[in-house]
């Protein structure tokens, strides 16, 4: 394309000296006086007529183009209002991170380390007690399972996240030499279990169980001490009343076995007459 609008613009006398070489003197004079004769003998050199017709096809290039210029421009216009109201949310949060910046700046030198540290194991705390008193309303049943569920593993989740951050923010003073030391949270509260039931003895008079929980321990019973010697020789030992110890088989016998119609168990006693069969 360059080499050929070059070739256009590059002045080429060839046929022009071709049909001047044909003219006599005259001739030559009368174009030399006459300049319509001159322009239009110019105007019919090939070269001149391929300058008009590329003239020609660039100017109606020019005008498709510019026409399809302008039928962009309401996108075009379209695509810069956008921009500037992208331009303006820009400068804003530039503005605001600016803002924020500053305060950042300002709160870490108006807070230590130490404070966030006690804020944090307060956070903690804080976490911990809700979580007591999720348990606390459950147990009322003042709250369903699937919301105690819920509830209670959200407030335990935060309640470790928070302790985690607060002993490693203690770490990180402990290396930094600032010698802060990081207290644990308050434990969880365990619930005693109820006391469980006293049985109550066949020679004891039934007692509720406040009475019992609150009355002294009964005292516990002495060991037993061997029975006195009596000069009588019973079948069974003699037994003091005050101390009222249980009865010690005589070991010399053999013990019998226990009976409901024997006063005493496992002592031998007198066997019952032998039973006959009745004749009718």
């Amino acid at each position: 394309m360059m080499n050929s609008t070059a070739s256009l613009f590059t002045p080429d006398y060839s046929h022009l000296t071709g049909l001047l070489k044909h003219l006599n003197a005259d001739e030559l004079k009368d174009i030399l006086n006459n300049d319509e004769k001159s322009e239009s003998m110019i105007h019919d050199l090939k070269q001149v007529k391929d300058i008009e017709a590329e003239k020609e096809m660039l100017l109606a290039s020019n005008r498709s183009i510019s026409e399809y210029n302008m039928s962009k421009k309401p996108i075009i216009e379209e695509h810069r209002n956008q921009l500037e109201e992208t331009r303006k949310i820009a400068l804003e949060l530039r503005d605001s991170l600016l803002e924020k910046k500053k305060k950042i700046e300002s709160c870490k030198q108006a807070t230590s380390k130490e404070t966030l540290l006690a804020l944090l194991q307060t956070a903690a705390l804080e976490s911990d007690e809700k979580a007591e008193e999720a348990v606390e309303f459950f147990l009322k049943s003042e709250m369903g399972v699937e919301d105690f569920l819920e509830k209670y593993l959200e407030l335990r989740k935060v309640a470790h996240l928070r302790r985690i951050k607060a002993e490693k923010l203690a770490l990180i003073l402990q290396q930094d030499g600032g010698g802060a030391s990081f207290q644990p949270s308050k434990p969880q509260k365990l619930r005693k279990p109820p006391p469980p039931p006293v049985p109550q003895s066949p020679w004891l008079p039934h007692m509720p169980a406040s009475v019992s929980q609150n009355s002294s321990p009964v005292p516990a019973r002495s060991a037993p001490q061997p029975p006195m010697q009596s000069s009588v020789n019973a079948p069974y030992p003699m037994f003091v009343p005050n101390n009222m110890q249980p009865p010690i088989p005589n070991m010399q016998q053999p013990a019998a076995p226990f009976t409901y119609c024997s006063p005493y168990p496992r002592y031998p006693m007198a066997r019952p007459p032998p039973r006959y069969p009745q004749f009718r």
